[in-house]
């Protein structure tokens, strides 16, 4: 099982793309997979969660509860990619960064909330 907290640092770091960072993603967040046994199972058509926006926001509309809320789009002087995840219900709290690509900022995002929601528990 793939640490949550060091899947985000390595999130954080990530310059780009990343197939490894895909397939650890997939694995720490449930996506489904088709063949092998623990750790080795290989997902079904691995999505690209750190090379497409469409990939990054339907992994977290699968590991998060309903109505989740996303926002996406650039800040500071240099337009920065980032987004937002907004949880629907109390606390309704926002987990927010921002990354060299938007679907890095996606996931870091989703990252972020999945550890806090799991902290809550």
């Amino acid at each position: 099982m793939t640490d949550l907290n060091e899947l985000l640092e390595r999130v954080k770091k990530a310059p780009g793309p990343d197939r490894e960072l895909d397939a650890d993603l997939a694995r720490a967040l449930g996506w489904a997979f088709i063949e092998g046994d623990g750790e080795d199972r290989i997902p079904l058509a691995l999505p690209c969660f750190t090379f497409s926006a469409d990939d990054a926001m339907r992994l977290a509309q699968n590991a998060l509860p309903a109505r989740w809320e996303i926002a996406m789009g650039t800040c500071g002087e240099e337009d920065m990619p980032w987004a937002c995840l907004t949880e629907p219900d109390e606390p309704c709290r926002d987990f927010s960064a921002n990354a060299p690509t938007m679907e890095l900022a996606i996931v870091e995002a989703l990252l972020s909330a999945v550890i806090a929601i799991g902290d809550q528990s």
